[in-house]
């Protein structure tokens, strides 16, 4: 018993002991290794690796600073390089891709012998790192160029099995932290977005990957986190993930999925927050093929375009094309401020970066001075071409409908637009123009507009279109229309005295818009006191006016003797001013024998009265020749020295009635 006690416990003494002696052999060869590269001279490897980095891209690779070695079982192998530079291809705008300060990497030992390359940690200091995109498509980070430019004879051919080599090496992040530095992003057309990165932390476990980015965008501070599956699943078919951002005051929330190998985005939930305005919606963004492409559905109960301003993008390094350097090379910007129409180039490149096919549902809108409420639409972009249609919103309580179509797939776009409403007050048509309208009330609007161009200018030259107006009633701001033209209100309302408000019964206005110069086809304001009739042009690329407004006062009187208004300067500072060859004209007439002249002289139609149609519409369609007016004279004929009673009533009447 005794014996078979002894052999049971004498095998698992030796198997201890023979393991015990593996372990110190073990630990001794790594001592040993760990001893050996400690004591390693690295300066020997300095020249051959910068070389062989050069043999194999074509790229220069300086490591002008220390390389450090560390090496444990249990911490494993650790790298350390400082002052590192990496060339650029010839074709980019500068000399180095990158620069970096100082890089540290970690590595697991024992992977290694499995083909793993398991990264502890990854540590990036002080980098100025800028990835370009050149014509054609070209890339600065892409060194597989350079290879396949050296010669044949000095490439080795590859062997029969160098696909059947085994599997591929795997690699595990576990950490990596960059700090104090900078990541540019240069696009083909020189337009440089820079991120300064104080601190991103990306840490992987068991569980999935976390990162947290906090710095600027092209000096916009921004926050990001990040956390998604694991880093296994990364290039799998779908790759769940959540987003947090700020950007400045724009707050962004976003639940999805990546899949594709990162070339397909579905956000099955996207928020953004800023100020009183709100988007939510559901996209699909697709990065493969020609283009990015983006699908889906956006909505907003309240939206103002203001709470997503941004401050002003900074640019890039020196020596750039966004540079202030660069600006000065180009000169001066367009002269005219105050303008509404500038030369200055308009920039489509942003129709052609993205293909697009959103609906939209947006319950409030803020457009200047006025709210859009049940926006909805479809818009889509394709190849430079932006196409909104259908579009329906409702304008000061009415429904207005249009749409857009601008090609800008060609270095000349093309513009065609649509706007249709009825029962919108008028007034709202100037204040999403930022300007204020002098009538208000309920009236039908219809435009027509074509055109092309590179600026806004280019569109005002070639614009090609009609402009048609109505109201059967509304109302006449006095103070408004004192601010606009001293005499103005006098022509639509004379002495109207202590009326806040006077009426007005009809309006029409028609205009042809041919290549840029907007024809008044027929202008008739009938309000309580005075119709008045309009000619003349209006010259929208050169944003001048030519008009002449033509009035025959409803009452007799000091009205009876309101000479024609001449409309001239520019649309930002119009000019009014009375034709005073007309105005002695008609005061002569009264005074002489009470005529205040004929239709043809006055320039005003009689009104006519068409059942269930807008009387100034009417009008216009069947022009009459307009009855003259008289009053009974204010002199008799044989009165002495007319031409001063003459002279010396016309003015003081003028006086009295414009302040002249």
């Amino acid at each position: 018993m005794s014996k078979k006690v002894f052999q049971k416990t004498k095998a698992p003494s030796l198997t201890r002991r023979l393991l015990t002696g593996l372990g110190v052999v073990v630990v001794a060869g790594g001592a040993g290794l760990g001893l050996y590269l400690s004591t390693l001279d690295t300066e020997t490897f300095r020249a051959p690796i910068e070389q062989s980095f050069k043999d194999k891209t074509g790229r220069t690779l300086k490591l002008a600073g220390p390389i450090g070695w560390s090496f444990s079982l249990s911490d494993g192998i650790s790298l350390s390089l400082a002052d590192i530079s990496l060339g650029n291809p010839a074709w980019a705008s500068r000399a180095d891709m990158a620069r970096i300060g100082k890089a540290k990497l970690d590595l697991a030992l024992l992977p290694l012998l499995d083909k793993k390359i398991d990264v502890k940690a990854f540590e990036l200091v002080d980098a100025d790192i800028q990835l370009e995109t050149g014509k054609g498509g070209a890339a600065n980070w892409d060194f597989s160029t350079a290879t396949a430019q050296q010669p044949a004879t000095t490439a080795a051919a590859p062997s029969a099995s160098a696909g059947k080599s085994g599997a591929p090496v795997a690699i595990n992040i576990q950490q990596a932290r960059i700090t104090d530095s900078r990541l540019g992003l240069r696009d083909e057309n020189g337009k440089v977005s820079v991120f300064d990165v104080p601190d991103l932390t990306l840490s992987v476990t068991s569980k999935g990957i976390n990162l947290h980015f906090n710095g600027t965008l092209s000096g916009i501070k921004t926050e990001l986190d990040l956390n998604g599956g694991t880093l296994e699943t990364f290039f799998g078919e779908s790759w769940p993930f959540t987003l947090e951002a700020l950007v400045d005051k724009i707050k962004l929330e976003a639940t999805g999925t990546l899949g594709q190998q990162g070339k397909k985005i579905a956000l099955a939930s996207l928020n953004v927050l800023s100020g009183s305005s709100n988007l939510s919606g559901k996209l699909d963004v697709a990065l493969g093929g020609t283009r990015p492409s983006l699908r889906g559905e956006i909505k907003s109960s309240y939206l103002d375009p203001a709470d997503f301003a941004l401050p002003p993008a900074s640019e890039g390094e020196t020596g750039q094309e966004g540079s202030a350097a660069e600006a000065q090379k180009q000169g001066p910007a367009p002269a005219g401020g105050g303008r509404m129409f500038s030369r200055e180039k308009i920039d489509f490149s942003g129709l052609k970066a993205a293909d697009v096919d959103l609906s939209l549902a947006l319950d409030k809108v803020i457009m200047g001075a006025t709210d859009l409420e049940k926006v909805e639409g479809k818009l889509t972009l394709k190849g430079g071409k932006l196409l909104v249609q259908p579009f329906a919103a409702t304008i000061g309580g009415a429904l207005a409908q249009g749409d857009l179509s601008l090609d800008a797939s060609a270095s000349t776009a093309q513009l065609i637009a649509s706007f249709k409403t009825n029962d919108m007050d008028f007034s709202q048509l100037f204040k999403m123009g930022g300007m204020e309208s002098f009538i208000s009330g309920k009236s039908s609007i219809d435009i027509s507009l074509s055109s092309y161009g590179q600026s806004a200018y280019d569109f005002a030259a070639h614009a090609n279109g009609t402009v048609d107006a109505l109201m059967d009633r509304g109302e006449i701001s006095q103070s408004v229309m004192s601010e606009v033209g001293s005499g103005l209100l006098q022509i639509f309302a004379p002495g109207v005295g202590s009326i806040s408000k006077p009426g007005v019964n009809c309006m029409a206005a028609r205009y042809v818009i041919t290549n840029g110069l907007m024809d008044t086809k027929g202008l008739l304001i009938d309000t309580d006191m005075t119709t008045v009739a309009s000619k003349g042009s209006i010259n929208l690329p050169e944003e001048t006016l030519g008009l002449s407004l033509f009035t025959r006062p409803k009452g007799l009187g000091l009205g009876s003797m309101i000479p024609p208004m001449q409309v001239a300067g520019t649309l930002s500072q119009p000019k009014f001013t009375l034709d005073a060859t007309s105005a002695v004209q008609k005061i002569t007439g009264l005074i002489t024998n009470g005529s205040v002249g004929s239709g043809d002289q006055s320039g005003v139609p009689t009104l006519v009265q068409v059942a269930g149609k807008n009387t100034c519409a009417a009008t216009l369609d069947a022009p009459q020749t307009a009855a003259p007016t008289t009053a009974s004279p204010l002199l008799p004929d044989s009165a002495k020295n007319a031409a001063d009673v003459v002279k010396e009533t016309g003015s003081k009447l003028l006086k009295g009635l414009f302040g002249k």
